[in-house]
């Protein structure tokens, strides 16, 4: 098999391999069990990135899902828009202007670099009747590195500015932002939502 050929197969190996990982998934959750208030209706939503598009993109995202889940969601980029100046007194300004009843947060943590085995067929040629054919050999792998982007969501009370949720995700870098931003939310939320916090 040449070069060419053996990349591809490695690389479309390690699209399957990763298909459950290539948007993202909610690893970890930890909810505040001394948290007796009422379900929050009105999330102000802040994501916590350098990149103001990438940091609309991902709110609009979010809120977006928000609002298909019958929750109200504000994004703080149309009140603070430089992330640079997401602070304290600013936010609670702005939480008291939406009337948010929580602030959820998420930004990056870390970056983690993650190894894969690959297994994937060798192949050979047969003739058979005068054509060739390609016939499957036996198994080889190979290891292949990948990067994750590990990602913090934590949802805090507006009234104590307590944090009564957070969660860790994971994503493959690069992935579309307003897709990735649409699966975060389906799964905090539902996570949320779980925990009768929504």
């Amino acid at each position: 098999m040449t070069k060419r050929l053996l990349g591809l197969a490695v690389g479309l190996g390690l699209v399957w391999v990763l298909g459950g990982c290539a948007g993202l998934t909610l690893d970890r959750t930890w909810v505040d069990p001394t948290y007796g208030g009422a379900a929050f209706k009105k999330v102000f939503v802040i994501g916590w990135m350098p990149d103001p598009q990438v940091r609309r993109t991902f709110e609009d995202g979010f809120v977006s899902a928000l609002k298909n889940r019958g929750l109200d969601g504000v994004m703080s980029h149309t009140l603070i828009p430089n992330v640079d100046t997401v602070k304290r007194a600013g936010v609670v300004e702005a939480v008291k202007t939406t009337g948010a009843d929580c602030v959820l947060v998420t930004r990056l943590v870390r970056r983690e670099t993650r190894r894969v085995t690959v297994e994937q067929p060798t192949w050979s040629m047969d003739t058979m009747d005068e054509m060739y054919q390609w016939a499957p050999g036996p198994q080889a792998s190979t290891e292949q590195d990948y990067q994750l982007s590990i990602l913090e969501t934590d949802l805090y009370d507006a009234k104590s500015a307590k944090i009564v949720w957070t969660g860790q995700s994971s994503s493959l870098p690069g992935a579309n932002v307003s897709i990735a931003s649409r699966e975060l939310a389906a799964r905090v939320i539902s996570a949320i939502k779980d925990a009768k916090l929504f």
